[in-house]
Formats: structure tokens, C-alpha cells, sequence
């Protein structure tokens, strides 16, 4: 019920891309040795003998991603519409004015509440709006365009591991000042754990994500817990409620 340790591996030598900006995938089954701490000064507490594999997700494209896809042709054409020469974006300033959108990087005078930003400010905010562009400009130059693969809710049911994607909505509970967990297969510690629910009617509007190890046999647990703290000793987890 105590760690013993740890041991830190870098992600960069295990994670390559090959020419076409795929990741590859890195299974050497290398035997490796490494000495558990506690801490970068801790004594040893045992040497722990591994291997270390990566194996890629695919980058599938999801239904969000068409949707964008299919509503990015009227925010391009009214951007474009704003960036050409001799066009003067619209802006209401004042009190009780409505602003408008502008065209991207251009820093328009606003009056809030009867106070208008400093010429300070306004540099400060070129600057930044500046940089932001050059390092979306080297971010691309960087990466690699990959094409996201296409795969249907009938073909999913192929791949026997991935990356599952919820969402907690709301809920009507049977208790308060409890958390909502998720806990994959037999893993010890959560996938997930909500915000605290102190009503008995709750929004959550969380988004969180788990992997399945084995999709023929991977079984989903959501649970209630309450946290309780005997005179300041810690913290105890006590389920009140589960389903699998």
C-alpha cells in the first residue's frame, strides 16, 4: 500500500516519425534496469526489470472534424472578405455600443465601461497577436500533413484497443458530496474521476477518456464514492454505489 518508487523513461526515444509523418511503431522488447527512488536523492528501493513498447493510435477522422469540415467554407469567405486591401472593418465604440468582429491582427480601440485601452496595452497586444502568428507559422512547418483515416461505427468494432471518449452529462443521484468514477477492467485507480456532485440533481458537461486493453472483454464501472478524513490522517474512499 506504499510506493516503492519510480522510474522516469523519455518519451523521445520511443516515439518516432517515419517519412510520411506516421508514427511508427517501437517494439524492441529491450530488457531494461533501472533502480527505483524515491526522489532524485532517495536510496534505492530495488531494481525493476521491464520492456518498453509504443504502439501509435490511428488518427481517425471524427464526426466533429466533417462537421468543421463542412462549416468552414462561410467563416473563410468572410475572413478573406475582411483581409482585402481597402476594406475597414466595421466597430461601434461608446457606451452601449455592440463591437463587431474585425479582420484577424487588427488591434481596434475598445471603450469598456467608459475606459479605453492605453497605448501600452494596445503595443503589448500587437506583440502578442505577432508572435502568436509566427508560431503557428513554424508549428506547420514542423509538422506534417497527415491524412486522418476514415473508418465507419461498424469497422470500429476491428480494432480490439483504443482510446473510448465520454462524456458525464448530468444525473439525478441518490447522494451528495460524492465524486462520479470510472474504472476500466480490474486497474486499481480510476480512469476518471468527476468534480465534486453536492447536489442531488447534477450538470456535469465533463469530458474525459479511458483505454480498453481488449474490446471483446474490457468492462466499463461507473461508481459513487465519498471521500472521508479521520482526524486529518488522510484521505479514505468509501464506495456507496456501482455499476458495471
Amino acid at each position: 500500500d506504499r510506493s516503492l518508487g519510480s522510474v522516469e523513461l523519455a518519451a523521445a526515444d520511443y516515439v518516432r516519425q517515419d517519412e510520411s509523418g506516421h508514427y511508427a511503431v517501437y517494439d524492441s522488447k529491450k530488457v531494461l534496469a533501472e533502480r527505483l527512488r524515491l526522489g532524485a536523492r532517495g536510496a534505492p528501493k530495488g531494481v525493476l526489470n521491464f520492456t518498453c513498447s509504443f504502439f501509435p493510435a490511428l488518427d481517425v477522422l471524427d464526426p466533429e472534424d466533417e462537421e468543421k469540415e463542412a462549416a468552414s467554407d462561410t467563416p473563410r469567405a468572410s475572413l478573406d472578405t475582411a483581409k482585402r486591401p481597402g476594406h475597414t472593418p466595421n466597430s461601434s465604440v461608446g457606451s452601449g455600443g455592440n463591437v463587431k468582429a474585425g479582420s484577424l491582427g487588427t488591434i481596434t480601440p475598445l471603450r469598456i465601461n467608459g475606459v479605453s485601452g492605453t497605448n501600452s496595452e494596445l503595443d503589448l497586444k500587437k506583440q502578442l497577436s505577432a508572435n502568436e502568428h509566427e508560431q503557428q507559422e513554424t508549428n506547420g512547418e514542423l509538422s506534417k500533413e497527415v491524412p486522418k483515416i476514415r473508418i465507419t461505427a461498424d469497422e470500429l468494432s476491428e480494432y480490439q484497443s483504443g482510446l473510448i471518449v465520454f462524456e458525464l452529462i448530468d444525473g439525478d443521484m441518490a447522494h451528495t458530496n460524492c465524486h462520479v468514477e470510472l474504472i476500466m477492467d480490474d486497474m486499481l485507480f480510476p480512469s476518471y474521476t468527476s468534480a465534486k456532485v453536492r447536489t442531488k440533481t447534477c450538470t456535469f458537461n465533463e469530458v474525459g477518456d479511458a483505454m480498453v486493453r481488449e474490446l471483446d472483454f474490457s468492462r466499463i464501472t461507473l461508481r459513487l464514492t465519498h471521500e472521508t478524513d479521520k482526524k486529518g490522517e488522510g484521505t479514505e474512499t468509501n464506495v456507496v454505489a456501482k455499476l458495471t
